[in-house]
């Protein structure tokens, strides 16, 4: 690619022989590849592509429905006047269900029908002190009625504050437990919390950091 900046057009009037072509795509101009307007633009573009295999089979999968409708896809206008090249759009994922926001949340539609699906009644994970993905499945615990603990790696020693604000704060609004480990901590934690969670009667499920990887071997 050349190292001149991209820009976006709007794609041109389809003639009979791009019928299968999407509309309302915004065509980079060096011709390498085009951003969908909407969701619902790529779901388009992405049909009748080996892409669109990809779709159905996630689709086959069980799965929480907390999406109920595509994010929209914003541009941004005064920073793309500021900088002067290409135009700049942002994905308003925060504008997803469970409290905040978040990309993780499609992710958890999944996680979260396999943990009902194994009769789990709490879910335990992990993540930094602010850890977004903490946040978001201890949003989707209490919006199933699930219990949720969370450990949380102290990555950067003396980082975690038991009063700051922020995601530190929702997580008890949301009734999640946590605890504090030190870097590298993570894995002697969860051996430790799940055994003990067992061993009390309860039926934990195992969330990994980040959500992934998640999907059971076919």
């Amino acid at each position: 690619m050349s190292s001149t900046a991209a820009t976006l057009t709007p794609a041109p009037p389809m003639s009979t022989a791009d019928h299968k072509k999407p509309a309302g795509l915004y065509v980079i101009s060096d011709g390498l590849r085009s951003l969908a307007n909407t969701d619902e633009d790529l779901t388009r573009s992405l049909n009748g592509h080996k892409a669109g295999t990809l779709l159905s089979a996630l689709d086959a999968v069980p799965r929480r429905r907390y999406v109920k409708q595509a994010t929209p896809i914003e541009r941004l206008d005064n920073l793309t006047a500021l900088l002067g090249g290409a135009e700049l759009f942002c994905k308003r994922d925060d504008m997803l269900p469970l409290a905040g926001g978040g990309s993780k949340t499609r992710k958890l539609e999944y996680i979260v029908q396999a943990a009902l699906d194994a009769g789990a009644d709490i879910l335990v994970t992990c993540g930094a002190v602010q850890s977004n993905h903490a946040r978001l499945t201890a949003s989707a615990a209490a919006r199933e009625g699930l219990a949720c603990h969370i450990i949380l790696e102290e990555r950067v020693a003396g980082s975690f504050n038991p009063k700051a604000s922020g995601n530190n704060y929702t997580f008890a609004l949301l009734g999640a437990t946590t605890e504090v480990v030190p870097a590298d901590g993570v894995p002697a934690a969860e051996e430790r919390v799940m055994a003990r969670l067992r061993a009390e009667g309860c039926r934990p499920y195992w969330v990994p950091g980040g959500g992934a990887p998640h999907f059971p071997p076919s």
